[in-house]
């Protein structure tokens, strides 16, 4: 797993073809996330609680959501 980060440059976008020439994909929707909780890093709950932040439809659910991921109810 490598993550790439950086401005959309012609440099970048050529790196990223060959790394794509190479095999790399892009992560899935939700991957970080997954491979997280699959490996002890995070639990069900504050899983659940990402979910929540990035479905969030207003400020109050956003805040509750990051309530949750840090460790409140």
């Amino acid at each position: 797993v490598e993550e790439l980060l950086g401005p959309p440059t012609p440099v970048a976008r050529k790196a990223l073809a060959l790394c794509f020439a190479a095999g790399a994909r892009p992560a899935e929707a939700g991957e970080f996330t997954r491979r997280a909780f699959e490996n002890g890093r995070i639990d069900l709950s504050e899983a659940e609680a990402v979910m929540g932040l990035i479905s969030a439809q207003g400020e109050q659910a956003a805040r509750a959501a990051m309530r949750q991921l840090d460790g409140g109810a």
